[in-house]
C-alpha cells in the first residue's frame, strides 16, 4: 500500500527508521510522505504528489503552529517518525540558540506570506543541522489556512526554490486572506528578471545566461523559472517563445 498524503485525510503508516548520520540526499526522490494515524485535513490534490515526491525536508503545520504531516525526506533528515512528530511544535527541532520570540515570528510571517532564511535545527539524536528554510501558506480542500515549510542544506537553494516555483505555476501556493501578496505571485518582472526574459529572448541558454548576468547556474534557473510564473508560461519552451516574439 502507498503512504502519504491522502486527498481525503492522512492514511497511518510507518516508515523504516533512518539513521541520524545520513544527510538528505537531493538527487533521491522521496516516494512517500510519511503519516499519522488520526485524521487530519485534507490536502489540496494539486501538490499531493508535489509534497510525496520532494526531494527536500517537507512539513504541514497548522494555525496553531503543530505538525500535520512530514514527508519521507523529513524522516530521513531528522530521524523522527511521523507517530512522534505529528502533534507536536517545530520547538522539537529547533536547536536552543532559536528563541521563542523568533519562533513566533517566523510564524507570524508565514501567515503573512512566507519567509526565507537559515535556521539551526538538531536530529533526533542531537546532531546540528543548519538549514535553509522557506514557508509558505497553503490551503487544503477546505479551505482552512496550513503553513508549509521546507528545508534543504546551505548551497542547495537553487533547486529548493526551482521546486516552489513549480508548485507556485500549478496554482498551489496561496496567500492567507487579507494578507500581503507572496512575493512569487507577483506579475511584475524585477530588473534582473527582465534582463533574463531579454536574454531568453536572444536564444542565450541557462549557463550562457548565468555568464552574462554574472550570477551562478543555479541562481539564473531561479530568475527563469521565476519569469516563467509570472508571465504564465506552461513551459520553458513556450517561455522562450514568448521572450523571441516580445520587444525588450
Amino acid at each position: 500500500m502507498r503512504s502519504g498524503f491522502s486527498k481525503t485525510a492522512l492514511a497511518n503508516r510507518h516508515s523504516h527508521r533512518a539513521g541520524c548520520a545520513q544527510p538528505v540526499n537531493p538527487a533521491r526522490h522521496s516516494r512517500h510522505v510519511d503519516s499519522h494515524p488520526t485524521p487530519a485535513p485534507s490536502l489540496v490534490p494539486q501538490w499531493v504528489d508535489f509534497l510525496e515526491h520532494l526531494p527536500f525536508s517537507a512539513s504541514v503545520t497548522d494555525e496553531e503552529n503543530r505538525f500535520v504531516a512530514i514527508n519521507t525526506a523529513h524522516t530521513r533528515t531528522y530521524g523522527w517518525q511521523s507517530d512522534r512528530i505529528v502533534g507536536q511544535t517545530p520547538r522539537l527541532l529547533t536547536s536552543g540558540d532559536v528563541s521563542e520570540a523568533f519562533l513566533r515570528e517566523l510564524n507570524t510571517a508565514t501567515l503573512r506570506g512566507g519567509w526565507h532564511g537559515r535556521v539551526l535545527n538538531h536530529t533526533q539524536c542531537g546532531r546540528r543541522l543548519e538549514v535553509m528554510l522557506h514557508t509558505s501558506p497553503v490551503r487544503n480542500t477546505s479551505g482552512q489556512v496550513l503553513l508549509l515549510g521546507v528545508a534543504c542544506q546551505p548551497g542547495q537553494e537553487g533547486d529548493m526554490l526551482c521546486c516552489l516555483l513549480e508548485l507556485a505555476w500549478h496554482g498551489s501556493l496561496l496567500a492567507a486572506p487579507g494578507a500581503a501578496k507572496h512575493s512569487l505571485r507577483v506579475k511584475a518582472l524585477t530588473p534582473r528578471e527582465h534582463a533574463t526574459f531579454r536574454l531568453l529572448g536572444q536564444g542565450l541558454r541557462t549557463a550562457e545566461i548565468a555568464f552574462h548576468l554574472g550570477i551562478s547556474f543555479n541562481t539564473a534557473r531561479v530568475f527563469i523559472a521565476a519569469v516563467r510564473v509570472k508571465l504564465g508560461c506552461a513551459s520553458l519552451e513556450a517561455l522562450r517563445a514568448l521572450a523571441a516574439r516580445r520587444p525588450h
